[in-house]
């Protein structure tokens, strides 16, 4: 489970666990974070030229995701013993932090950043029903929107409904988050107190 082991935590590949869905044995859920500020820890050459790998998250003694305060992570003991779930390739002399802009997931050539966009493309063509959580859609996110507004041109149906949570959002976002996905703005279901008011409601 754990790749570097030092004071300021572990790092290695963090398991998920299958979601029980109570509404079909067809049902799928896909969580969709392309790009942002999880710390992802990608193996570097001597130039600082990322390698084309697959990057592991930084991780504490609990498990669960932390931040890394620095770009290098030169005083991190690499471990001896590679564990089951950690290939050679994957155990490297030097590492640092892999942080994607939206804009670069567009262009990279990695194929783990490829990858996940694919599987971006593949969840807004095939998908019933969306949740946007917390997404402002600021001009940064450009290249995200306009991946969205090509998805849905692309469908044979529009999504069944689109669900966005927000807290104190001005009406022109709603209006915006309409046109990306090619809905009229009366056929979003909102909430606007927050996502912890909305998942203590249930919908």
């Amino acid at each position: 489970m754990k790749q570097f082991e030092k004071p300021v935590g572990h790092f290695g590949l963090m398991k998920s666990n299958q979601l029980e869905v109570q509404i079909g044995s067809e049902s799928v859920l896909t969580l969709l974070k392309p790009h942002g500020s999880l710390n992802w820890i990608l193996g570097f050459e001597d130039s600082y030229e990322f390698l084309n790998a697959i990057p592991v998250l930084c991780l504490n003694e609990n498990h669960s995701i932390v931040y890394y305060d620095r770009f290098t992570c030169d005083e991190l003991q690499l471990k001896d013993e590679i564990g089951w779930d950690l290939s050679q390739e994957n155990v490297w002399t030097g590492a640092g932090l892999f942080l994607i802009p939206p804009a670069d997931a567009k262009t990279s050539g990695l194929d783990f950043v490829k990858s996940i966009r694919a599987q971006e493309e593949e969840a807004y063509l095939t998908a019933d029903e969306v949740y946007v959580i917390g997404w402002s859609m600021p001009p940064t996110d450009g290249t995200q929107v306009e991946l969205i507004s090509k998805c849905m041109e692309k469908r044979k149906h529009p999504v069944n409904q689109v669900n966005v949570v927000n807290y104190k959002a001005d009406a022109g976002y709603y209006d915006r988050v309409a046109q990306v996905f090619g809905l009229e703005r009366g056929k979003l279901f909102v909430s606007d107190s927050g996502f912890c008011e909305y998942a203590e409601r249930g919908y």
